[in-house]
C-alpha cells in the first residue's frame, strides 16, 4: 500500500473537497467519480479500499459538522457502494480500461507486387 506523503496529501485534499461538497443531496453521487479518479490514478484495485475510507471520512465530517441537512443511511451507503465501484472500475479489475495499448497483428494474405 502507498503511504508515501504526496499520496497521503492528495487523498487529504481529496476527502475535504468531498465533505465541501456535500451539502447538495445529490453530492454523494460524486462518490463514483472520486473513486474513479484514484483508481485510474493507483491504477490497482487498492483505489477501492482507498476511495471506500475517503468517502466514509468525508461524510462523517459533512453529517457530524451538520454540513448535510439530513443525512440517511440510504445515502450512507449508496455512497460507499459507488466509490468502491469507481475505485474498481479505475483500478482496472472489471479490465474496462485497458492499461496497454492492443498490438495489432500484421495482415495477412496480403498480395504485393
Amino acid at each position: 500500500m502507498r503511504t508515501d506523503r504526496r499520496f497521503l496529501a492528495v487523498l487529504g485534499l481529496l476527502t475535504l473537497i468531498q465533505v465541501l461538497v456535500y451539502y447538495d443531496r445529490f453530492a454523494v453521487a460524486l462518490a463514483f467519480l472520486f473513486g474513479l479518479g484514484l483508481g485510474l490514478w493507483l491504477r490497482s484495485w487498492t483505489a477501492a479500499v482507498y476511495a471506500l475510507a475517503s468517502f466514509a471520512v468525508a461524510f462523517a465530517i459533512a453529517v457530524g459538522t451538520g454540513w448535510t441537512e439530513d443525512a440517511r443511511m440510504w445515502e450512507a451507503l449508496f455512497g460507499s457502494v459507488l466509490a468502491v465501484l469507481g475505485g474498481l472500475i479505475g483500478g482496472g479489475i472489471f479490465d474496462l480500461i485497458r492499461r496497454e495499448p492492443s498490438v495489432e497483428s500484421p495482415s495477412h494474405g496480403t498480395v504485393t507486387t
